[in-house]
């Protein structure tokens, strides 16, 4: 029987040597450890050739580390500087005795070009799918982990495009205290400080690349760059607001100083204003914030994230996840004015509970909040038991819908009611976007050309409360599943669009599904897009309620035009005790409330 000595003579024997390439080897060639022991990395002092056992002995990059299968107790402790290789964690801790990457205070700025890469396919998100995606850390079937900074003091930073933290198939696994940020955000901004006569004077935020030629300006970063114009909008920071607007296409741009531009009009006068921002983004979705995949009981406590890539923070077909204290916001004394590309947290497909509590939300190009799940086409019946469904948007496809023992309901493409339920006994994986099922039971006999599947066994609880939701262009919280959800004591400011929307679709986004048991409560909406809380699912031909049992009491709204509350084809909808005004003045519920 091996001794723990042994072992970890073992461990360290086969270190020796390790060139600092970035490595990433497969469980089988890893080394198991003994646990209970203590590694270091220094970027700035260390050396691959060292055992890593004592701060003085420590290795210079992750790939050591990533030749281990960890073991409870075993702590990682990481002091800032570049990191030239991803930390590619493999290993199971216990929960008395977990696995414990410590990153010390600091800036731990993960480098372009060497990091550890992958393909998986991501909702919402997949304009890529055949392209390696960077990932920073990367949890595969890891157990009992717990990644640790200090509050304030711990940043990772991205230089290039990167999702920060990769979990697939995980399992118990926190993250504390730390910040997560890019040197070069591929959110391209300026923020106006002077305008006079058809010209305007801008500073553009530090880190933020750009190069200005013939008049025009192409943001750019490692391995990305894009011609200003497309999609972009306009922030205005004293409302606190998106208005205005800016076509590049009519101005000469001109740099004046290292981040100092001018922008002449051509044509009319400027329409921006000093204290404006612009914000402008490639839409082509091509990476995510981070990725947590087929994983649960997740919790995050006391994070920041001062900006992010893509599509956010995405949960896909995970259970049981937490948000403790999350912030996302721009950092304090930047010029920036965006922390989120996109979504800021985007459940796809999720179960178990979800669960988010005192956060800032925000400060993103899409919504805070999306929960939903997704309808996938029938579009063939191969045999009385067996169908053949499509992934029907683009962006969303190519991932693992279905497990054996799942139960689907069939959907009406026309109505969004479901009409019959059966359950998964086998999956075939046909090609990206399309799989056959076999099923349990005989198909029902009134499937109808475009009707969908749901996969009803992943659909989560949703509890969101003391949660703030500012700085938005488009919706607060969107949310579509058959779990309870209760929205209590949180602060919807000024959103572009519906603080709170409940869709529903078999035919757009075709993200499903029917909301049984919601509760709206004592929360506040300022000044948001209206009508503030819509429950309007995109039912083609209407027969009968889609959503049922929904309560909205305790409110307060102060709106911007009139309507605080919509509704249509949802049954028992109760809005009691809210409080309504417009312009410092009170008006009446049923001037309000418009529920059908």
């Amino acid at each position: 029987m091996q001794t723990p000595a042994a072992a970890l003579l073992l461990v360290l024997t086969t270190l020796t040597g390790l060139c600092a390439a970035a490595d990433y080897p497969e469980r089988a060639q890893r080394t198991q450890s003994a646990g209970n022991h203590t590694w270091y990395i220094d970027p700035d002092q260390g050396n691959d050739g060292n055992p890593g056992t004592s701060p003085s002995t420590a290795w210079k990059s992750m790939s050591p580390a990533n030749r281990l299968i960890m073991s409870r107790g075993d702590t990682l402790v990481i002091q800032p500087g570049e990191h030239a290789a991803s930390l590619a964690l493999m290993g199971e801790g216990s929960r008395q005795a977990p696995v414990t990457i410590r990153f010390m205070p600091g800036r731990h700025v993960f480098k372009h070009g060497a990091l550890a890469t992958g393909k998986p396919q991501i909702s919402n998100t997949n304009d890529a799918p055949n392209e390696a995606k960077a990932m920073a850390i990367r949890l595969v079937e890891a157990k009992n982990v717990r990644l640790e900074g200090k509050p304030g003091a711990t940043d990772i930073l991205l230089e290039g495009k990167a999702i920060f933290v990769c979990m697939e198939h995980a399992e118990n696994v926190s993250l504390n205290g730390l910040g997560f940020d890019y040197v070069h955000p591929t959110m391209g901004e300026f923020l106006v400080t002077e305008v006079e006569g058809n010209t305007m004077k801008a500073t553009i935020p530090d880190g933020t690349l750009y190069t200005v030629k013939d008049g025009s300006l192409t943001w750019r970063g490692p391995g990305w760059e894009f011609r200003m114009g497309g999609y972009s909008k306009v922030f205005d920071a004293a409302s606190g607001t998106f208005q205005g607007r800016f076509d590049p296409g009519k101005t000469v741009i001109k740099e004046l100083s290292p981040g100092k531009i001018s922008i002449t009009f051509k044509e009319g006068a400027p329409t921006m204003w000093a204290g404006q921002s612009y914000q402008n983004r490639n839409t082509r979705r091509d990476c995510c914030g981070f990725f947590q995949h087929r994983s649960r009981n997740i919790v995050w406590n006391n994070c920041h994230i001062y900006y992010m890539h893509g599509m956010g923070v995405v949960s896909q077909f995970s259970e049981n996840i937490m948000f403790n204290n999350l912030k996302i916001a721009p950092r304090p004394g930047s010029l920036r004015t965006n922390s989120s590309w996109a979504d800021n947290l985007h459940f796809s497909g999720c179960r178990g509970k979800i669960i988010v509590r005192d956060c800032v939300l925000g400060a993103s190009h899409d919504d805070a909040i999306n929960v939903h799940g997704t309808h996938l086409r029938i579009v063939d019946q191969p045999a009385p038991n067996k169908i053949t469904v499509r992934f029907m948007h683009p962006q969303t496809f190519g991932f693992d819908a279905f497990a054996v023992g799942d139960r689907i309901d069939y959907v009406s493409c026309k109505t969004l009611v479901p009409y019959a339920s059966n359950t998964v006994s086998g999956i075939k994986k046909l090609n990206e976007k399309e799989i056959e099922l076999t099923l349990r039971q005989p198909n029902p006999g009134n499937i109808q050309p475009n009707d969908a599947v749901e996969n009803t066994t992943w659909t989560p609880s949703v509890h969101v409360s003391n949660t703030v939701c500012r700085h938005i262009p488009t919706r607060g919280f969107l949310l579509t599943t058959r779990k309870p959800v209760l929205i209590e004591r949180c602060l919807f400011e000024k959103t572009g669009m519906p603080a709170i929307l409940v869709e529903d679709d078999a035919s757009g986004w075709y993200e499903s599904g029917v909301v049984r048991d919601m509760a709206i409560s004592r929360n506040t909406f300022i000044q948001c897009g209206e009508a503030v809380i819509q429950i309007v699912p995109h039912a083609p031909q209407p027969e009968g309620n889609v959503h049922e049992n929904i309560t909205i009491t305790g409110n307060t709204f102060d709106l911007r035009n009139g309507t605080a509350i919509r509704t249509r084809h949802t049954g028992n909808v109760k809005a009691e005790k809210n409080t309504f005004t417009k312009d410092g003045k009170n008006i009446p519920a049923e001037k309000a409330v418009d529920i059908r």
